[in-house]
């Protein structure tokens, strides 16, 4: 499956939640990002959104969820879509948010999250181990839009 990112500019809109099938979320500071460990390796908080959930509570249940963490003022800025044949998924995106402003609460292990650490970004990259141009193309976009 191939993933195609555009990134938001200040005229775009979110699509509405019925069209978004996940979430994930790149929270930055100075020049360290949440991560997160799970079953793939070394990855940032995201999932799926639940049925009737809006983007934004499902945005906050994963950060919770996968890095018992809290934000506030989270802004879109990516939207990923994939060229995905399974209905479930077709025409249906993912949309990234950015956020600086965060608080790492006690950490609780769960099914989706082994561990949580902020890392320094380019330790995160050489542990990222799915599209890595794609993702640093993504964290460089965060971090220019959160200054």
């Amino acid at each position: 499956m191939k993933f195609k990112s555009k990134i938001l500019t200040s005229g775009d809109k979110i699509p509405a939640s019925e069209k978004v099938s996940a979430v994930f979320l790149i929270a930055l500071k100075d020049q360290q990002i949440v991560a997160i460990r799970n079953h793939r390796g070394w990855d940032i908080p995201a999932g799926h959104v639940e049925e009737k959930e809006k983007i934004l509570e499902a945005l906050r249940r994963e950060a919770q969820e996968e890095a018992s963490m809290t934000f506030t003022n989270p802004i879109p800025f990516v939207i990923v879509t994939s060229d995905s044949q399974d209905p479930k998924y077709k025409e249906k995106c993912m949309v990234g948010f950015a956020v600086k402003e965060f608080q790492l609460n006690d950490f609780v292990p769960a099914p989706d999250s082994k561990e949580r650490k902020l890392m320094e970004i380019e330790e995160f990259l050489a542990l990222y181990e799915q599209d890595k141009e794609n993702m640093r193309s993504m964290i460089d976009k965060a971090k220019y839009i959160l200054k």
